[in-house]
This record gives structure tokens, sequence and C-alpha cells, in this order.
């Protein structure tokens, strides 16, 4: 039935695409009828969708007549973001290939930022020697000739940092198996341990968004409420289990941090062996406290045997398994020498 609405809707744009004209219009008409279909969700794919349908086969069509033309979309290096791209056209939900084939019939695209399950395209002119920087989860594609595409097989690791220009380009069998990148959210409400008398912050509560990668990339924003003290670790942590079957939940389970957030480095406050990114914004006069961006770190624990992609593979598989933790330098003080979150809550994808 989807494949069926499809043409009724898109027989006139289809004719257009296959004079080599495709409007914008047509590729919004596009995404309207298959937006069902051409799924947000990575690792998994609807039984119904757009790859095999008669859109996906003229798009492909379309592509493979521009690729016989010599060129080819091109990685402008791996985790490279042109400085210069143009304006923004269009937001694509789908892979890689769904994003090649929509710029390749969309009128004015130029190159794209492919960003794991979504990519946005652009009509800046971009080649192999534009400046760029780097960026953790998206990557520039541009039409080259085709005889630009290298071997080398040595892709940089994330914990590289910010890289530089000179990182090796992925092989064409790696740029077929882009990074995924899911998204993830906790709404933490007070740790119950902390009602205590003369607590300043009974009221604190809070939001962390998450994007996390199969390459291991981790990037955060959290917002805090109520609180009256410096925010001084914030983590991940992976349940232990418990005795009951609340307590076996990341609801009300505890266990150790395995990824380090926004926090304070401090002599003497919560140290777990692997420092925090960066501090967390101070509180204002309202007691809102607001951390735009702050970076994952995993855990240096001893015995660990697991790798930050590999523990964002099993977030990504066992999400009910892992919560987020604010701590606080009142909470802090109150416990010491134990410390106690002042305010938790389940990842939720």
């Amino acid at each position: 039935k989807i494949e069926t609405r499809e043409q009724l809707l898109l027989a006139p744009s289809l004719r257009i695409m296959a004079a080599g004209a495709l409007a914008p219009l047509a590729v919004a008409l596009l995404f309207c009828a298959s937006s069902s279909v051409a799924t947000a969700t990575p690792v998994e794919r609807p039984a119904a969708s757009l790859r095999g349908s008669v859109v996906a086969r003229r798009l492909q069509e379309a592509a493979a007549a521009a690729a016989g033309s010599g060129s080819t979309w091109l990685p402008l290096g791996t985790h490279r973001v042109a400085d210069s791209e143009g304006d923004e056209l269009l937001a694509v939900t789908g892979d890689l290939d769904l994003c090649k084939q929509v710029c390749s019939n969309y009128q004015g695209c130029k190159s794209f930022a492919f960003c794991g399950g979504q990519c946005f395209l652009k009509d800046g002119e971009i080649n192999e020697n534009s400046p760029s920087h780097f960026n953790p989860v998206c990557s520039t594609y541009y039409r080259g000739a085709a005889a630009e595409v290298v071997t080398s097989t040595t892709l940089p690791s994330p914990d590289h940092g910010e890289g530089d220009a000179s990182m090796s380009r992925p092989s064409p069998v790696a740029a077929l198996a882009p990074v995924e990148c899911h998204r993830f959210r906790s709404e933490m409400a007070m740790n119950q341990q902390q009602q205590y008398p003369g607590n300043p912050e009974l009221q604190i509560t809070g939001v962390v968004n998450l994007t996390l990668c199969t390459n291991g990339s981790m990037l955060g924003s959290l917002q805090v409420e109520g609180v009256h003290s410096e925010i001084i670790a914030t983590h991940i942590h992976r349940c232990e289990g418990g005795s009951t079957p609340q307590t076996k939940t990341a609801a009300l389970c505890s266990g150790p941090p395995v990824v380090n957030f926004c926090g304070s480095n401090g002599a003497g406050l919560i140290a777990d062996g692997t420092e925090y990114s960066g501090p967390c914004s101070g509180a204002g006069s309202d007691g809102v406290s607001l951390t735009p961006s702050m970076d994952g770190a995993l855990v240096h624990t001893a015995g660990a045997s697991m790798s930050l992609s590999e523990l964002v593979a099993d977030i990504i598989a066992h999400s009910d398994m892992y919560y987020f933790n604010v701590h606080t330098m009142a909470s802090w003080n109150h416990w010491f020498p134990d410390h106690k979150g002042a305010c938790r809550g389940p990842l939720e994808q």
C-alpha cells in the first residue's frame, strides 16, 4: 500500500526525474510520502522500506547515470566537515546511499554533511582541498573524480580528539559502513537519599540529551534546575543489579560510573581515574545550570575490557541498564567521604 501511494503521489515528479531534472518540491513530496519508511532508526529498518520501491529504483538509476559521468561521492575526510558548506537546502533522514541519491537529484545540491542516520544537503562548492575541521559525528561528502578514491584503510580513532587535516581518508569499504548515531534522553529527579533536613537542593531536577555514536563519539547537553551549589561530577552509570525487580533496572539500581561528562577535576572531589571533559556551567540566581555542549570520556577501571565503541553498542542494546547521575557540592559536603548523586534518571532512547 505504501509503494502504491508513492507512485500515485509522485507520478509527475518521476517523469521529471527521468528527464534528469528533479525539482526540490518533488523531493519534498518524496519525503512526505515516505516519512514512515525512511526511518530515523539506523539499526533496524521496517519491512516497508523505501529501498526497493519504484521511487528508490528511479533514484538509484539517476545516481548510476551520474556515476557514469566519471564522478562519484567522496568524503572530505574521516569526520571532516567543510568550513564553508554553503546554505542548507534540505535535511534528509536515511542512510548514506539515500543521501547520495537525493543530493544527486536535488536542484542546487552540491555537497552534504552525513551525520549517521541523517544528512544535510548544501549548495556549497567543495573539493578535496577545501578547508575543513574535525567533527566527531559528521562528515562532508562532495562530488569528485572517481580516480580520487583512495584505498587506505587507516582510520583515526575517535580518541584522537581534534585530529588534523592530514588524516587518512577512509577506504571505499569504510565509506559503505557509516557511523550510526543514537539519541538518548534522561529526565532526572531528586535522589530520594537526599531527603535530609536542611538540604538546599530538595527541588533539584534535570534533563540530559545525549548523542552516542558507534565510533565511540559521545556528545551531550545538560540542564539542571533547583541547583544552588557547584555541579562537580556527571556520569553515565551501569547497573550491577539488585535484590528486587525495581533495583535491577536503571530506575533504582546502583553501579559504577562508565562515562564521565562535565565536572570538576579539582583535588579532593569525585575522582574515578578519568578526567572530566570540562566544567559544568554554574547556576544562576534562578537555580538553573545549562551546559549546552559536553563530551563523554570512557572511565578506565582496573580489569575493564570494553572499548568506548563497544560500550556505546552495549548502551544502545541495553539502555534500561544505564542511568545518568549528577553530583553537586552540597551533596558531596553532606555525605563526605561517601558520595551520592543529587539527581538521577534512566537513559531512554
